[in-house]
Formats: structure tokens, C-alpha cells, sequence
């Protein structure tokens, strides 16, 4: 094989990784703007199921329930919300 069939060779090589090293490199920017994202979304869900476990025990108590039963209701809807998302993602990751 003649020198110069192999220099373009390797030159078109080069050309094509550097051509895909930037692409992953958008792809991974992206990726990690999306995460970064989805993290503070995370972490204003967080916060704001405090809020809704504290409003929803401050209404039952003004309800006239004890507060000992208002907490149990209150963990108790939590726990059937945190079941059905379980549940709910078993059936998606099974497709």
C-alpha cells in the first residue's frame, strides 16, 4: 500500500474521531444539564412534601383528631403514594 493511501487513511481516521468527540461531547453537556435539572427539581419535591405532610396533619388535628392518630394518617398516605409509584414503576421497567 502506497504512503499516501495510508496518510489519507490515518488522516480520515482522525478527522472521523475528532468528529464524534465533539458530538459526545454535546450529547454529554446535555445529559448532564438534564440531571443537574431533574436534581433541584428533586430536591423542591422534597421540600414540598413536608409542606403538604404538615398541612395535611395541621388540618386533621384542627379537625378535632388526636395528634398521635393524625400522624398515623398522615404517614399512612404516604406510605400508599410511595406503594403505587413503586408499583407504577415495576410496570414500566417491565416494559
Amino acid at each position: 500500500m502506497p504512503f499516501r493511501k495510508v496518510r489519507q487513511l490515518l488522516v480520515s481516521t482522525v478527522n472521523l474521531a475528532e468528529a464524534e468527540g465533539r458530538a459526545l461531547k454535546s450529547s454529554a453537556v446535555r445529559i448532564g444539564a438534564a440531571v443537574a435539572g431533574f436534581l433541584v427539581a428533586a430536591i423542591l419535591a422534597l421540600g414540598a412534601l413536608g409542606m403538604l405532610a404538615a398541612a395535611l396533619y395541621t388540618g386533621l388535628t384542627d379537625a378535632g383528631l388526636a395528634a398521635g392518630w393524625a400522624w398515623l394518617i398522615t404517614g399512612g398516605v404516604y406510605l400508599l403514594a410511595a406503594g403505587g409509584i413503586a408499583w407504577a414503576m415495576t410496570i414500566v421497567a417491565k416494559g
